[in-house]
Formats: C-alpha cells, structure tokens, sequence
C-alpha cells in the first residue's frame, strides 16, 4: 500500500521542517486505514493564518485597514506589530507582503515564540525581531519576553500597535506580581497542569498573580496621563479556547472590561462564581504560600472594589480570526472529499480525555445504528466529491490526495465519519510515586478510546462486519510534552496488548503504547492554534 507523503501538505505552503506530518512508523496493510492521519493532518491547511489573515490586515498609500477598519497613517505614522503565542510567527509571516511595504523607521515587530517555531519571513531583521521562551511552564526567559513587550508599548507615541495573539502566550509571556519569584509561578503552572484544571480555570488564577495578563498590555500602551501618546490598540486573535472568550485566550493580556476578570467556569465544571483564591483552593493548591497570599487578596480587593472605568481612548476590542469550529468544517470537508458522510458529533467538547474518548466512540456507534443506509458525500471544494459527485477542480496537491483516498473504483460500502472539537484534560495521580510516562491528552484519549472500542467488539456491540477507528490530533501540533500531535488506531482486542494499553493509561505512558502498537501522529510547529479535533470512522468492511 502507497502512503501519500504527508510532509508535502506543509512544504506546500512555506513550512518546509523536514519532519512535518510524517508519521513515527510505516503504516502497515495491518492497520488498514493510512488515510485517517492524512485527513486528520491535511484538515489543518485551511487554518494556517496566510489563507485568513491578509484578509483582516493591509496597507495602503494612506491607510492601515484592520478588519475593515481604516486607520489614518497620518495620523498613526508608527505600526508597532507584537506577537505572541504558538501561531506568532506564522502570523507575522502571512502578513510579509503587507508589511514590507513599510520602512525600517515606520513599523517595528516584536515576536515571542517556543524556541522549535521557524519562520520563513522575509522581512528585515532590523526590525523584526524573535525572542523565544518556554511553555508550557514558564521561565526567566518568559518574564524577559513579557517585561520586553510591555516597556515595547510603553515607549510608543503617535502608533497603531496590532497585537497578534494566539494560544500559548501565557505561559510565553509574563510578568509576576511581587513578591512572587519564577520559583514560585513555575509550581502554581505544574500543579495547575497536572490536576486536570482547565484553561479557564488556569487563566483565572493567572491573571490575578500576573502585570501582563488581564488587560495588563492594554493598559501599558493607552494610559498616559499627562503624556498624550496617542496610541492606537487593535489585536487580532486565533482562539485555542473553547467559547472564544477573549478574557481568557493568552489570558487577554489586550483586554479591558468593566470588571477586568476572567469570566467564571461554567457549571459543569463546578465552578461556578468562584474566585481564584477559591479555584486555587479546590485543586488543593499550596495555602501557606505567596499564591494563596495574593489570590486571598486579590479576591478581598474585587469584593470590596467598584467597576473600573471605560476603557481608555484607542482601545477596541480584541478580534477573533481563527477558531476551534473552523478546524472542525475544514476536517469536514476533507472526509466528504474522501467520501465519507460526515456527521458533527460534539462543539466545545471538555471533560477528561479517558472518558471523552469513550464517550465519542459510543455517540458515533449510536448515530451509525439510527441511520437507516448511507448518502453519498457532499462534492468538496476542490477535485472530487465522493460518492455524491464532483466538486470544482482543485490544485495539483489537492488531486492527488483525492488519489489516494478514493479506493477502489466503484466501492458501494457504507463509510461515516462522526467528528467532534474541543480541548480535554487529564488528571494526573497526585498520589503516584513512581516516574510519570510520556503522552498528552490526545495520545491519551486515544489509547482510551482504542481499548473502549476493542471491548465493544469483544462483546459483540459493534458486529464483525464494522471496522471502527479513531482519530484525533491538536492543531497546533504540540500533544503535551511531546513531540506528537495526536494519535489513531483500530479497536485493541489482543489481551496481551490490551493489559499494555491499561498499564501505559495508569502510567500516563500513552506515546510510548502507539509509538510501538498504534499510531503517533507528527506534524511539528503547524503555525495555528485552534485545540483539538477528534474523529471517529465507522465503515463497513469490504
């Protein structure tokens, strides 16, 4: 069986890192189903900023125009680009053609990026520059990054600052509240982290202990009393947050509210109306330490404080560009292009990545029994349509993918796809002892979902005529601590192999178990940030 060269997909469109969605092993005629990872990782071409963000910032002879907006460059004759976050550069790179067409001396670019991100920028470097710092848990070189940005914006006069923000920015950049050390942020982060808190949840602890977060840049560039700096702020935003909630992406460093908080968890995660102090409480974070000190006080000062005032003159809110539901339609169009019948099975999916994982392959068995036969696929955007027909003609690199996943001429077996987005946790045993493993929340989900689908064939649930896979992958190309995006695999029915999948669970170990059995899916950097998507294939066997 040919597999189609993933890496081409990225070397495509300028990202040319060598290891770029190619997978960690050969994918055998065992694993019948090469095509799953390669929709999974092409479904992320539509979201890389140069196919969106030229749209939402450009320059003319007389104008910045920032979503529609036209700003004078008269009267702003400075353009101060900040970006930061694990899709900066990619951002920054998309807008090359706009930038270049501005002096050394009119516009200057500061961006803060993990240390692996490239750039194929062309621009300057007299006035670009790239500092790298460290995520996900911070480090000297993210409170140097931070404290660079904001005496960046501070120093501005007469200048639009377009701030480009994306997921990652958190933890890239900051800038503690004293007396607090890194020592200090760096155990608040890992605890956090391991407990299974949400982002928002995290984010809300953060902005309490943090200058930069909560509206901390905002301020830094816009009040000036006294100064008349006449600044200008506008920021555009790729969303890794489910909801969108611009108070909690990077933990809204360029938003002011009238309250300046991050909005509370919602309910299921019972949370509800809870301060930092309290949240920090109920992960049982440390309570004789300078964080529980300052969240205790910085809950009595809110409880005790009056609305801040309108936000200062040149402030707009911040701008969503790219989300998570875009990840989902691109995927979408991709399997209906591989003629699947596609079906969206879960928006904003939360919860813990074992049991998220079963619970998706359970929705899509479901909706497989209620439907009664199979409509072709809907025509795609570019080259062929699957079973329902032809879509308009594609690129070179479009048809030959469609190559590859039309089969055999004529297949008549039904074939769906059950699709979901959204961002899971995982829990971490507070009480183990012994080393951790290496894996993140997707290679996690899908070892969970692989051994759930394995037991459902064992009992019968899904008959033997059913192939059923999933799928899953973070757009940003970065699962944890690893260097994996995501995973794919067939139901575990070997009972040798499922008390391996059980024991790397326990250990949290679920990389090494679809490095050697499974699949890992890599992409390296991808350039977006949009969290997760996962997919579930249900088919009849031929």
């Amino acid at each position: 069986m040919r597999f189609w060269p993933i890496s081409r997909l990225f070397t495509h469109h300028n990202l040319c890192t060598s290891h770029l969605l190619s997978l960690t092993r050969t994918i055998s005629t065992e694993m019948s189903h090469p095509t799953l990872p390669l929709l999974l990782s092409s479904s992320l071409l539509p979201l890389l900023p140069s196919t969106f963000l030229p749209n939402h910032f450009s320059v003319t002879d007389k104008s910045y125009v920032v979503s529609g907006e036209e700003i004078s460059r008269e009267e702003y004759p400075n353009l101060l680009v900040i970006a930061t976050g694990k899709a900066s550069t990619s951002m920054v790179d998309s807008l090359g053609s706009s930038l270049s067409s501005l002096g050394p001396s009119e516009s200057s670019i500061l961006c803060v990026t993990k240390p692996e991100t490239k750039t194929t920028s062309q621009l300057p470097l007299s006035c670009f520059r790239i500092l790298h710092a460290s995520h996900p848990v911070p480090s000297q070189s993210s409170i140097d990054a931070g404290r660079e940005v904001l005496n960046a914006v501070s120093s501005c006069k007469s200048t639009l600052i377009l701030y480009l923000l994306s997921g990652g920015t958190s933890s890239l950049c900051t800038v503690p509240v004293s007396p607090l050390s890194i020592a200090d942020l760096q155990s608040a982060v890992s605890h956090l982290l391991n407990s299974g808190a949400t982002i928002t949840q995290m984010n809300k602890i953060r902005t309490a202990i943090d200058e930069y977060k909560g509206g901390g840049v905002a301020r830094r560039a816009l009040d000036d009393p006294g100064r008349n700096r006449n600044n200008l702020l506008r920021t555009l935003v790729v969303s890794d947050v489910i909801g969108d909630d611009v108070r909690t992406i990077g933990s809204g460093p360029t938003v002011i509210t009238s309250t300046n908080s991050i909005p509370d968890a919602s309910d299921k995660d019972g949370m509800d109306g809870m301060t930092p102090d309290e949240i920090w409480r109920s992960f049982n974070g440390d309570q004789d330490g300078p964080i529980a000190s300052i969240l205790r006080s910085s809950s009595n000062k809110k409880k005790n404080s009056k609305k801040n005032s309108s936000p200062p003159g040149g402030y707009k809110h911040p701008t969503i560009v790219s989300r998570n539901s875009d990840a989902v339609d691109s995927l979408r169009e991709r399997l209906e292009e591989g003629g699947y019948d596609v079906k969206v099975i879960g928006e904003g999916v939360e919860g813990e990545a074992v049991e998220v994982g079963q619970e998706l392959v359970r929705r899509a068995l479901r909706e497989w029994e209620d439907e009664k036969g199979g409509k072709g696929g809907k025509g795609g955007k570019g080259g062929k349509g699957g079973k329902g027909g032809k879509g308009g003609g594609g690129t070179d690199i479009e048809m030959e993918m469609e190559t590859e996943l039309e089969g055999k001429e004529g297949r008549k077996c039904r074939k769906c796809a059950y699709i979901a987005g959204g961002e899971t946790t995982v829990t971490l045993n507070s009480g183990k002892t012994e080393k951790i493993g290496k894996g993140g929340r997707n290679t996690h989900m899908c070892v969970s979902a692989m051994l759930h689908i394995g037991e459902l064939e064992m009992n019968g649930t899904v008959n033997k005529g059913t192939k059923v896979l999933f799928g899953c992958l973070g757009t940003d190309g970065n699962d944890g601590v690893t260097d994996a995006a995501g995973g794919w695999g067939e139901g575990i029915v070997c009972e040798e192999r499922r008390d391996v999948a059980r024991r790397c669970l326990g250990d949290f170990d679920s990389y090494s178990y679809l490095e050697k059995y499974g699949g890992v899916i890599k992409t390296g950097p991808t350039g977006t940030n949009v969290a997760d998507v996962m997919c579930v294939i249900v088919e009849e066997k031929e």
